[in-house]
């Protein structure tokens, strides 16, 4: 069952933008990869809490089962239990770099949504480009029906039998170049509903006209991926801080209890560790130095390269507006030639090629207008991203 295309005034009056919309809230709500990295966050929220706990406490039971040697030692058995602690200070360091973990999953969730964003819009003005172009074949294709008509009756009259068969031609092109977009239409219906997470098949509301978005050029907020590479650098400094406290001592605190033939008595315990040898926490401490040393050399080079992206996006922009109006001027242009050419061509003054001829560059124009449209739109989506 093909996937249903509604093109209806309803649709202009509820404007592009608000249909548009629909779609982008539809995705925030549904997407399982961005519904996978806000679980991801919320892992890692939790893990703050965790990681900010003492360890479990150990318990050790001991006890003989041979007869001598209970008489020899004068032990029935033994139960001890021992906590051991961080130097103090250290969970802290543990939770700030949970929390630099956190905070990069923030960061993720917002490269995630700004990336699903542009691929609605860029997926959703997909559709109407390739529902528009239909209507537009279409048109040309009832036009060049209506010529054939007129070349039946001239040739009824003993007209050209070869312009007859130039229209039928045309008429053949179209119709393949309608049902092969008809397919690409369908598939591409197939891929968003599969980012929204909708049903197969669902309805897509297009608009029946492309309307060229305004961007603002002046706003200058903070892209995701910057916010992740800072995130990064604070991971590998918290790691450092954190690494650097392992170094220090642990210490234990225990009771143990021995249970004797005739009596029992209760010992206290006390447990150091005795970090003396340096090597693994000395390399640990230059690993995460250097690791954070790279993550800011990044850091600068995405920032350098994000303000070449934003100036190629402008440019871009740029460049695409002026291509749609100098399509817009051509297919005006060509309109008027079409007039006259078939008006010529009704009263028996033109020649078929020179309609077929204009007819075509119509067409042509109304679509290069149409892409580059779409195209101004998609180019949008995109530098909302980056800027």
């Amino acid at each position: 069952m093909p996937i249903i295309y509604l093109l209806i005034l309803a649709v202009f009056s509820y404007g592009a933008d608000n249909l548009l919309q629909k779609y982008v809230d539809i995705a925030m709500q549904n997407n399982p990869a961005l519904q996978a990295v806000q679980k991801k966050h919320e892992a890692a929220e939790k893990k703050i809490a965790g990681v900010g706990t003492l360890n479990y406490p150990q318990l050790d039971i001991g006890f003989y089962t041979d007869k001598e040697e209970i008489e020899m030692n004068g032990i029935l058995e033994s139960v001890s239990i021992m906590q051991m602690f961080n130097w103090p200070g250290t969970q802290n360091k543990f939770q700030n770099e949970a929390r630099a973990m956190a905070k990069m999953q923030a960061a993720t969730i917002n490269k995630t949504k700004d990336s699903l964003i542009a691929q609605v819009k860029i997926g959703w003005h997909n559709l109407c480009l390739v529902n528009l172009k239909i209507k537009y074949m279409k048109e040309n294709l009832d036009l060049m029906r209506q010529m054939e008509n007129l070349a039946r009756a001239e040739l009824a009259r003993g007209g050209s039998l070869a312009e007859l068969l130039m229209i039928q031609e045309e008429i053949l092109e179209m119709d393949y170049e309608i049902e092969a977009m008809k397919l690409e239409q369908a598939a591409m219906g197939t891929a968003f509903n599969a980012m929204l997470n909708t049903p197969q098949p669902s309805e897509i509301l297009l608009a029946d006209t492309i309307i060229l978005q305004i961007f603002d050029f002046e706003k200058n907020s903070e892209p995701p991926m910057l916010m992740m590479l800072g995130a990064e650098s604070e991971i590998y400094k918290a790691q450092r801080e954190m690494n650097k406290a392992m170094g220090y001592p642990m210490f234990g605190l225990g009771v143990q209890y021995k249970k004797e033939m005739e009596k029992g008595m209760f010992m206290a315990m006390v447990s150091l560790t005795l970090p003396i040898w340096r090597a693994k926490t000395n390399a640990g401490l230059l690993e995460n130095e250097l690791q954070a040393e790279a993550s800011q050399k990044m850091l600068l080079d995405a920032k350098n390269n994000l303000d070449a992206e934003r100036v190629m996006a402008k440019s871009n922009l740029q460049n695409l507006s002026k291509k749609i109006t100098l399509y817009k001027q051509q297919k005006e242009l060509a309109e008027s030639s079409q007039k006259i050419a078939l008006q010529n061509f009704s009263a028996g003054r033109g020649m078929l090629s020179d309609v077929l001829q204009i007819n075509r560059k119509l067409l042509d124009y109304k679509t290069k207008e149409l892409e580059a449209s779409a195209e101004y739109n998609k180019a949008v989506a995109l530098a909302e991203v980056l800027f």
